[in-house]
């Protein structure tokens, strides 16, 4: 049996993955991840409105919790020094900080039935780009606001600014 910890990580993937799917892009999972991103999502092709950058593509690091019992925003998030480090670094290719929240009952997390396959919450996302050094501790705690929502359209938007070399 999987522990809730890999039940989150693999609910993460496929929230990421269906919503990549839906806003007509591909979700690549890396295989070895040893540069701080679970997956990339790639455009195939250019996107719409004149680009400096035909199929630009963008990394994610994975988090997922079911901790939060209050509805905070921005929402704070513990994250290992190694995974903060990863993200906040300038690369070519833009990386952010992608975290599911999920309900605290595991119960609550997935509903299935014969019209829907629903997953509960949501997932948002933040860019960690050049953001200080945290010291030796071992990890620190990052905000993600709650207008930064990892939907179709908070990913067309994310694509948008990778297509056109922006930065956030």
């Amino acid at each position: 049996m999987l522990s809730q910890e890999d039940i989150r990580e693999q609910l993460s993937i496929a929230y990421l993955h269906a919503v990549s799917a839906r806003a007509g892009y591909a979700w690549e999972p890396v295989r070895i991840d040893r540069d701080g991103i679970d997956g990339r999502i790639c455009a195939r092709g250019a996107i719409v409105g004149g680009v400096s950058v035909e199929s630009p593509s963008i990394g994610f690091q994975l988090k997922a919790t079911s901790s939060l019992r209050k509805v905070l925003d921005p929402i704070p998030f513990c994250l290992r020094k190694k995974n903060y480090d990863d993200l906040r670094g300038v690369r070519g290719e833009p990386r952010y900080l992608a975290l599911l929240v999920l309900p605290t009952d595991p119960a609550h997390w997935l509903r299935n039935d014969n019209h829907e396959l629903g997953l509960r919450h949501c997932m948002y996302w933040c860019s960690l780009e050049n953001e200080p050094a945290n010291g030796n501790r071992r990890s620190t705690t990052v905000y993600l606001p709650r207008k930064n929502i990892l939907d179709v359209n908070g990913l067309h938007a994310l694509m948008e600014d990778a297509a056109h070399r922006r930065r956030l």
